[in-house]
């Protein structure tokens, strides 16, 4: 089956996937962008033994941006998702060393962020790989290549 040969409504939802995954990257590398000065010190806590500055958030912020539409417009998708979901597992490792390296008690405030820091990366890591595992345009799924069953 390809994806010419896929029900209407299941080549909507793939689509759909798509673009959400696309639009997340996208806006994550948008606001290194747009917000460059907000992201350069967060940088020198999550990874500090890495360089940081605003020459490594504008350029953090390109690729995502460029990762995000080629996935919404399926150009060397599944690459560029594999690369985000790769982002993306640093992000949420850099983010538990650093919760966990604090020691502290998770107030309420803390425990927002511990939300917004962990389990969005985490759930867009799982999103972005559904997309990875997404057949190719042109690709056969397991239905229809020859020796499957």
């Amino acid at each position: 089956m390809t994806i010419a040969n896929i029900p209407r409504d299941r080549s909507v939802h793939l689509t759909l996937l798509r673009a959400g995954a696309g639009l997340a990257v996208a806006l994550w590398g948008i606001s290194k962008l747009a917000f460059a000065a907000d992201w350069v010190a967060p940088y020198g806590n999550f990874y500090p033994s890495l360089p940081t500055g605003f020459i490594v958030v504008y350029v953090l912020g390109l690729i995502q941006l460029a990762l995000g539409v080629a996935i919404m417009l399926d150009v060397w998708r599944r690459l560029a998702a594999w690369i985000a979901v790769a982002m993306s597992l640093v992000n949420l490792v850099a983010s538990l060393v650093l919760f966990l390296r604090a020691g502290l008690p998770l107030p309420a405030p803390l425990g927002l962020k511990l939300v917004w820091f962990f389990f969005n990366p985490l759930a867009l890591t799982l999103v972005l790989a559904a997309v990875a595992l997404m057949p190719q345009g042109g690709e056969p799924s397991s239905e229809t290549r020859p020796g499957s069953s």
